[in-house]
């Protein structure tokens, strides 16, 4: 990357995917690697724009936001294996910075609008399915969605969690958060998704779980909390102080926690069936979840993702 920082990556079929942060920057942007030796397979340059954003793959694609003003921010999808252009399908913006695309069932769904909103793009011809305005304008989110619903945690002018019927885009739902104190007009964050109509997000120190089935918030819990929690068979794996903690998904009691040896955990980690992956500010370290204790560390920090049975760590250059 040079001189400028790393998104959040996407790996897959033997690639990485790596854009980086730009902010009016006329250079090669977007790359995608070898998955074994890292050399570039092809690059692409977007030009002097707003912003590049983190890439997400599936299908044999990968799909990216490139942000700038009015109607020049896209949705674009390329071949993975040759970097062909497959779309550009553009929608409106405002300035603004993005998570990963969310992919699920052949669509694509964002976070864009002039005023704030939801996309949804097919995933293969990048055709418009539809686009819910009702949502405040914030930047750098990205909705959850499950086999019937999109979901997404926006703050003023009405906080809470928006609801959205994933095949028409219409409002399904709306939890208002009461105790919401803005900080921005980035959320920096994504909404987690539980087994028991659930929906997990951590916003000013808090731990927020969402209530879909009766339309209400079932705990709050104050931290300070940081980050972005994760979810697997009952428990919530979120960072308190800068350390693990493990709570139950019904009641957000603590079963357990795990503190870094040195330093404190940093940006979202990773939950496997058998491991937690977590960034220090000076390394990575995986933790068991059976023992509770880390079994492994590497002197690397940054954004984590992975693929193919293989770690990648988005370092700040």
């Amino acid at each position: 990357g040079g001189t400028y920082p790393l998104n959040p990556v996407a790996a897959g079929d033997g690639k990485v995917f790596v854009s980086l942060i730009l902010y009016f920057n006329n250079v090669p942007s977007f790359f995608a690697l070898d998955a074994i030796d890292g050399h570039t397979l092809w690059s692409k340059n977007f030009g002097d724009i707003f912003s590049v954003n983190p890439p997400s793959y599936a299908y044999g694609k990968v799909y990216i936001q490139t942000g700038n003003h009015g109607t020049d921010t896209w949705l674009r999808a390329f071949d993975g294996v040759t970097g062909a252009v497959v779309f550009q399908a553009p929608h409106q913006a405002q300035w603004e910075r993005y998570f990963a695309p969310t992919i699920h069932d052949g669509k694509v769904y964002v976070n864009g609008g002039y005023y704030g909103g939801m996309y949804a793009f097919d995933a293969f011809n990048g055709s418009q399915l539809w686009f819910n305005s009702t949502l405040p304008q914030y930047d750098q989110w990205t909705p959850a969605v499950d086999d019937t619903r999109a979901y997404a945690y926006l703050g003023e002018y009405q906080p809470g969690l928006y609801v959205v019927d994933r095949p028409t885009g219409g409002a399904a739902g709306f939890i208002p958060d009461l105790n919401f104190d803005w900080n921005g007009w980035s959320m920096n964050l994504a909404p987690v998704l539980g087994d028991l109509n659930d929906v997990f997000a951590i916003h000013d120190g808090r731990l927020l779980s969402f209530n879909t089935a009766n339309n209400t918030i079932r705990f709050e819990l104050l931290g300070p909390y940081t980050g972005q929690p994760s979810y697997n068979a009952g428990r919530i794996y979120a960072v308190k102080s800068g350390r693990l903690v493990v709570l139950d998904e019904m009641t957000g009691t603590e079963i357990w926690a795990w503190t870094p040896p040195v330093g404190q955990i940093v940006g979202p980690m990773i939950l496997t069936r058998t491991h937690l992956l977590a960034s220090t500010s000076q390394r990575v370290y995986a933790v068991s979840l059976v023992t509770h204790q880390d079994v492994w560390s590497y002197a690397a920090s940054g954004h984590l993702a992975m693929a193919d049975d293989t770690l990648y760590i988005a370092s700040s250059d």
